[in-house]
């Protein structure tokens, strides 16, 4: 069933076309991942008004066992309003950058934070703490919209590829009234089984066709 973003419209910013938002198809590919069984940890790093975290927090209604743990150093309303649509046992909210916090191995960690140095520093910790699925927002930014300060996550995503032990997944396509041309990373262990068939779920089969 496609994860409709309907009720999280108060995420987005007045008159906004996503562009401070991850976009409706990547908000899915989201959404699918963390319907993946087994997920004990999920991780956000950077939130800003909650759009991504919606994803997270719908899985969770749906059904979704895992613990999310949010990075965010400026937890707004609308992020709030998100997180409220789940029990506060659901999830934890830190303020501070990863590296000053000590969370658990993640099973999945989505990086959208600072996308300059910082993105390859957090990219390091979910390798270091064995996290399987790693998800990188942004990973073509510094092409699409010419963002100079987004070298980092490109830098993590290119490095993600050509690990030896990981399968990749990115979509960049361009589509109209949406940036999904920034990029959406998806880097997971080979040896995991269900990604590539839950990335191309017929719920999501008009983004990917």
């Amino acid at each position: 069933m496609p994860f409709d973003f309907s009720p999280y419209q108060f995420t987005l910013l007045q008159d906004d076309k996503f562009i401070w938002n991850m976009d409706p198809p990547h908000i899915q590919v989201l959404y699918e991942l963390a319907m993946l069984p087994d997920l004990e940890t999920v991780v956000e790093i950077g939130s800003f008004r909650g759009a991504s975290t919606s994803a997270f927090i719908q899985a969770q209604k749906d059904g979704a066992e895992f613990h999310l743990h949010v990075v965010e150093v400026k937890v707004r309303p609308q992020l709030r309003q998100v997180l409220d649509a789940v029990s506060d046992s659901r999830w934890t909210v830190y303020t501070e950058p990863i590296q000053n916090i000590t969370i658990p191995a993640p099973d999945l960690m989505l990086i959208d934070g600072d996308h300059g140095a910082p993105a390859v520093v957090d990219t390091l910790a979910a390798l270091c703490l064995g996290t399987r699925i790693i998800v990188m927002h942004d990973s073509q930014t510094h092409v699409a919209v010419t963002e100079k300060n987004h070298w980092g996550a490109h830098l993590a995503a290119k490095l993600l590829k050509q690990h030896p032990d990981r399968d990749w997944w990115e979509d960049c396509r361009p589509r109209p009234g949406m940036l999904t041309e920034r990029g959406l990373l998806v880097s997971w262990p080979r040896s995991m089984q269900g990604v590539q068939k839950r990335l191309l779920m017929s719920s999501a089969e008009d983004f990917f066709s």
